[in-house]
């Protein structure tokens, strides 16, 4: 569930990212034995193993689908969460950004429909606009709107994709009076998605 994720994300419930101090870890119940092998493979191999697969050279790979993805810059840390394939934090803003793909249990289901099981759990949610692009040889819908995530009022863009039985989600979360200013780093992100075929 993503609002899980985004509220893991938020400074209070911080989770590992590189370059962090680590206040607690809630990635596994061996959390070092974890981080040593993520280094080394990184090393040895120029890419990152996440807890839900492979990032190297922009493109993400798992075990039911693989797509390509931009770089948010160098003002993101790369958060590693059990709950999606790829995070990033801005420290300075508080803004999260999450990307997930889902492909055994993704039913026919409308994008607005899967939008909306995206704010589970979350209050007083406002849609400000609601657009669909074409996208990977499909469409996709972007979805900005204001919530409360555990109390703390955020402003997010949503972009929801379905394709070859798949379904990809890359989400972006600040602070209202932040969103304009970091809202860059999410079309960074979105701009270069592709959403590749199943192995």
């Amino acid at each position: 569930m993503f609002y899980k994720s985004l509220s893991l994300a938020l400074p209070a419930n911080l989770v590992y990212s590189k370059g962090m101090k680590i206040p607690r870890f809630i990635l596994t119940k061996k959390p070092m034995v974890y981080l040593l092998g993520c280094v080394s493979v990184c090393i040895l191999l120029n890419a990152c193993v996440t807890p839900r697969g492979v990032l190297q050279d922009r493109n993400f790979k798992k075990r039911d689908t693989q797509y390509r993805i931009g770089d948010p810059g160098k003002n993101w840390q790369r958060l590693y969460l059990k709950d999606a394939d790829l995070a990033w934090l801005n420290e300075r803003s508080s803004s999260t950004i999450l990307v997930n793909s889902q492909c055994k249990e993704a039913k026919d289901i409308p994008l607005a429909a899967l939008t909306v099981q995206l704010l589970i759990g979350m209050t007083e949610q406002n849609i400000e606009s609601q657009t669909t692009l074409p996208w990977s040889d499909r469409e996709a819908l972007e979805t900005i709107v204001t919530a409360k995530i555990d109390g703390i009022s955020r402003k997010l863009n949503i972009f929801v994709l379905k394709k070859d039985g798949c379904v990809y989600d890359i989400i972006f979360a600040a602070p209202p009076n932040f969103f304009d200013k970091e809202v860059a780093a999410y079309h960074d992100i979105r701009d270069q998605f592709d959403a590749g075929s199943k192995k």
